[in-house]
C-alpha cells in the first residue's frame, strides 16, 4: 500500500488556532482577571486606612501603591503621590511595606520566557498527544492480526504508514485477484465507463490466524473510504442477546437497563467507511434478515426504534466455516450468503504457504526490533527450525512466537535453543522426542533452560532479571524453583 502521509496543513492550522488562544489568554484574559481582583481607591482612602491602622501589606511601585487591609482579605491600589511622610505613617500604622526594586530585564530573556518557551512547550505537548493517539489506534507499524478470543469491537482510522501489499503473504493467484479489487478501488471511473461496478460483498475464507483482518484493512486502506473509520467486530465473541444492539444501536427505553440517551451502533460508527464482520457464520439467523436489509437497502432499524436510519458502509465479512454447508443446513440465509460473497477470497493456512515463511519471519523481526528498540538477527539454523514447524495457529502463532523469542533471547543473534517448545502434532512430537509431553511440561523445560543460561552468563538474580525483563523478585523465585545457583 502506498504510504499514507500525515495531513500537515490541517495540523498546522490547529496549532495556529491554539497558539492564538494561548496568546489571548496570556495577554488579555489573565491580566483582566487579575485586575478585577484589585479594587482601585483614591489616595485619601489609603491615608484614612493608614491612620486607622487598618492596613496590612504595602508595595510601593514606580507609579502606584498596592496594599491590603489589615486582615489581607482585599487588595487595593491607588496612584503614587508626592508624600514625604508616607514611610513614617506606614511604620506607625504597623504595616509591612517595601518598595519596588527596578531591575533592567534582558529583552532577549523576556522574549524567550514569554513567547518562545510557551511555543516550544505547546509544540512538544501537541506532538506527545499525537503520538499517544497513534499508539492508541494501533501504532504506526502495528500488526492488525487481532488476538485469540478477542470480543471487543474496534474502530480504526487510517494508520500513519498504512498496510503494504507486501504484508499480505499468500499465493500469487490470490494476490492477482486481490489486485483487481484494489485497482477498482483506486480508479473506479475507469471501470464504470465500461459498465463495471465494485462488488458490494467481499467474503474472506480461511482458518483463524491466516491474516483475514489484515487483508480487510488492506482493502479498506486502498479504497476511497481510507480516511473513514474501519470498524471490526467478531460476531462469535458477542452474546446473541447483545449483538443486535452492538451492530444497530438502540433508542432510549428500548429495554430494561437501556441508557437514557440510547446508544450508537457500530453500523452508524462505520458510516462512510468499512464494517468488517469476522466469523460471520455465527451471526444469529433471526438477525440475518435485518442485516440483509442493510446490505441491500443501506437502511436499518435501531433496537426499539420506529424510524429507519441509513448508512453507507462497505461490508467485508470473514469466516472459517463452510457457509454453503450452513445454507444447506438452514442456519444461514441463502440470499445473504450470495450478497456477501460476490467475491470470495480464500486464505490458505500457513503450512500451505511455505514460501511466505521467510518474508513473514523477516517482517516480524523488523517490526519487533522497532517496537522494543533492539537490533536482533536470526541464525540460519533457527530460521530452519521455525520453518519445520507446522504452524497450526497460522500467522498469528508465528507472530506470537517471534515476539517471545525477541523478548527472551539473551544474545543479539537468535539461535535454535532460544526458540520455545512449539505445540506440535503427536507424530511430530514423537519423531523428535520418542514420547509425548504436555504443553506445561514443555514450557517448564524451556523456562528452566533459559534461566540456567542467563544465570551462567550473568551470575546474579539482579542481572538475570534485567536481561529477561522481569522483576528481581520473580527472577529469584524462579531460580529457587529450578534450584539454579
Amino acid at each position: 500500500m502506498k504510504e499514507v502521509k500525515t495531513p500537515k496543513k490541517p495540523l498546522a492550522i490547529y496549532y495556529a488556532i491554539v497558539l492564538l488562544v494561548l496568546m489571548l489568554l496570556n495577554f488579555v484574559l489573565v491580566p483582566w482577571m487579575s485586575e478585577r481582583q484589585v479594587k482601585e481607591v483614591d489616595y485619601g482612602t489609603f491615608m484614612s486606612m493608614t491612620e486607622d491602622k487598618d492596613i496590612g501589606r504595602v508595595d510601593v511601585e514606580s507609579n502606584q501603591i498596592i496594599f491590603t487591609d489589615k486582615d489581607e482579605k482585599q487588595i487595593y491600589k491607588t496612584g503614587l503621590m508626592n508624600d514625604p511622610d508616607l514611610t513614617q505613617r506606614l511604620y506607625d500604622a504597623g504595616a509591612q511595606f517595601s518598595s519596588e526594586i527596578v531591575e533592567q530585564a534582558s529583552p532577549l530573556m523576556s522574549f524567550l520566557l514569554s513567547f518562545v518557551l510557551p511555543i516550544v512547550l505547546f509544540v512538544w505537548l501537541g506532538n506527545f498527544m499525537n503520538k499517544k493517539l497513534i499508539e492508541k489506534a494501533g501504532g504506526a507499524n502495528s500488526m492488525m492480526f487481532g488476538g485469540v478470543g478477542k470480543s471487543n469491537a474496534k474502530v480504526y482510522v487510517q494508520s500513519t504508514h498504512g498496510i503494504r501489499f507486501a504484508d499480505v503473504a499468500g499465493e500469487d493467484e490470490a494476490k492477482e485477484n486481490l489486485q483487481e479489487i484494489v485497482d477498482y478501488l483506486h480508479d473506479p471511473k475507469k471501470y464504470e465507463e465500461i459498465g463495471a461496478s465494485m462488488p458490494k460483498g467481499i467474503l474472506l475464507v480461511g482458518p483463524p490466524g491466516t491474516g483475514k483482518t489484515m487483508l480487510a484493512r488492506y482493502i479498506h486502506s486502498n479504497s476511497r473510504r481510507a480516511s473513514a473509520p474501519f470498524v471490526t467486530i467478531n460476531c462469535a465473541s458477542i452474546p446473541e442477546n447483545l449483538i443486535e444492539s452492538e451492530l444497530f444501536g438502540y433508542v432510549s427505553g428500548a429495554f430494561t437497563g437501556a441508557g437514557q440517551k440510547g446508544k450508537v451502533g457500530l453500523v452508524e460508527t462505520a458510516n462512510g467507511g468499512t464494517l468488517f464482520l469476522d466469523e460471520i457464520g455465527t451471526l444469529p439467523l433471526n438477525l440475518q434478515s435485518k442485516f440483509l436489509q442493510l446490505v441491500q437497502e443501506k437502511s436499518y432499524l435501531p433496537v426499539g426504534g420506529v424510524k429507519l436510519k441509513t448508512a453507507d458502509v462497505r461490508i467485508i465479512s470473514a469466516t472459517n466455516l463452510d457457509l454453503s454447508k450452513q445454507v444447506e443446513d438452514g442456519v444461514f440465509r441463502e440470499d445473504l450468503y450470495y450478497r456477501l460473497r460476490v467475491i470470495e477470497f480464500h486464505m490458505p493456512p500457513l503450512r500451505e504457504r511455505t514460501d511466505a515463511l521467510d518474508p513473514l519471519i523477516d517482517h516480524f523481526l523488523t517490526y519487533y526490533n522497532q517496537k522494543y528498540q533492539i537490533a536482533k538477527t536470526i541464525s540460519i539454523r533457527a530460521r530452519e527450525t521455525l520453518k519445520r514447524h507446522s504452524w497450526n495457529g497460522n500467522i498469528r502463532e508465528l507472530q506470537y512466537v517471534i515476539e517471545r523469542i525477541m523478548v527472551t533471547s539473551l544474545d543479539g543473534c537468535i539461535q535454535p535453543e532460544d526458540i520455545p517448545p512449539l505445540q506440535s502434532t503427536a507424530s511430530e512430537e514423537s519423531e523428535r522426542q520418542g514420547e509425548e509431553q504436555s504443553f506445561d511440561q514443555s514450557m517448564e523445560a524451556f523456562e528452566r533452560k533459559l534461566l540456567r543460561r542467563a544465570y551462567q552468563k550473568y551470575g546474579s538474580s539482579y542481572k538475570v532479571a534485567a536481561a529477561l525483563g522481569i522483576s528481581q523478585t520473580k527472577a529469584s523465585r524462579l531460580l529457587r524453583k529450578y534450584d539454579i545457583r
